[in-house]
């Protein structure tokens, strides 16, 4: 991965919205957690975090678990207060994203919550442009399989049993952040 400022600024907006949904001394696991950015931010405020990616390698590291996974396939054996998905639901097709979303759903406690951040559809060109100037990572943008809009992920959201949805745009409309309840 070759990430560059403008990666690390699409970054920290990702994760703004997403840090103040995490309460103090939670249980979180984060899907698609590449280098665990999320993961180290968090550590000194939850109890227990799990990292989960095809292409990490499984480890320990203090409050941490990194567990290597496919995510299409298999459920991680835990239980968590928050399920994070940021910027990982787009590389995936809408069947594999269906899959994921329905299976997470078994990890989350009850009154927990599923946090998801993705570009939105208006995104695609302004992504790619910036991926083919090489001002973003470009393996990151051209490995998209679906740009999602509010409704049509408000609508999977509901169709695999998550009840109580709210969903927003964010970065002028770029990206957006859903919050799901089972």
């Amino acid at each position: 991965m070759k990430w560059t400022v403008f990666d690390e600024i699409r970054r920290y907006f990702r994760y703004r919205n997403v840090l103040k949904e995490i309460p103090n001394n939670s249980v979180i696991c984060d899907y698609g957690c590449k280098d665990g950015g999320l993961l180290y931010t968090l550590s000194p405020k939850i109890r227990k975090g799990y990292g989960c990616d095809l292409r990490i390698k499984s480890r320990n590291e203090g409050n941490l678990e990194f567990k290597q996974i496919d995510l299409i396939e298999n459920i991680p054996k835990i239980d968590v207060d928050r399920l994070c998905m940021i910027g990982f639901v787009e590389h995936f097709s809408v069947e594999n994203t269906k899959k994921i979303l329905k299976n997470g759903a078994k990890i989350i406690k009850a009154n927990g919550k599923l946090l998801i951040t993705t570009p939105s559809k208006y995104s695609k060109f302004i992504l790619e442009l910036m991926a083919k100037l090489k001002l973003i990572d470009g393996d990151e943008i051209f490995d998209h399989k679906h740009y999602f809009t509010k409704s049509e992920l408000a609508k999977l959201l509901k169709r695999v049993g998550y009840k109580k949805v709210n969903i927003r745009y964010f970065e002028f409309g770029m990206n957006i952040f859903a919050i799901a309840e089972k």
